[in-house]
């Protein structure tokens, strides 16, 4: 694919440009990471930017994706578009016991996928890594922002709250002053 002019990805990185998500990425050699065009952090100097057309043509230059916006899963790229999701839905209806019953059996579980976005997704597998664990909203928080990165004090309920309404609303359970867990 060939890139447009720098001057037009600066600018869309400056006014974070969802139009642009998928179609060019961000690297800043002052840090090296490489970002989505929708990525909330703050942009570099557009002397430290350069310009690639997919996720991969940022990593193999030598750059490491963003933490933030996870450009490695961005929309346009194929396996977004619905492994991920079916994966994640099916984990969680297996820790919801769907697999328990006598008649149970992993066509179950097909059905259509459930759309995620990025941080629900890494809410949702923080929760599995660990199924029955209570995990602190802290440590939720964490695998979300970079250190000391500025956020909302009910984000991660919103994210819960969200990822209750695609999945179920047993699908995530609050231990209240504690955490959330999945499964029993």
């Amino acid at each position: 694919m060939e890139l447009l002019d720098h001057r037009t990805y600066y600018r869309a990185l400056q006014s974070h440009d969802a139009r642009f998500d998928g179609h060019v990425f961000v690297g800043c050699t002052s840090t090296g990471i490489y970002c989505r065009p929708i990525c909330p952090t703050r942009p570099p100097k557009f002397e430290n930017c350069r310009f690639f057309a997919s996720a991969a043509a940022a990593q193999e230059a030598g750059f490491r994706p963003c933490l933030r916006c996870r450009p490695e899963i961005a929309p346009d790229l194929a396996f977004w578009r619905g492994t991920a999701n079916t994966v994640s839905r099916a984990l969680a209806l297996i820790a919801d016991g769907a697999l328990d019953g006598e008649h149970s059996d992993v066509e179950a579980l097909a059905g259509r996928p459930v759309d995620l976005t990025a941080r629900e997704w890494a809410v949702l597998e923080r929760l599995l890594r660990r199924p029955n664990a209570i995990i602190a909203k802290s440590e939720i928080e964490d695998s979300l922002y970079e250190f000391g990165a500025e956020i909302e004090s009910n984000a991660v309920e919103v994210y819960v709250s969200r990822l209750r309404k695609k999945l179920g609303r047993e699908t995530i359970k609050t231990i209240r002053g504690v955490g959330y867990k999945v499964g029993g």
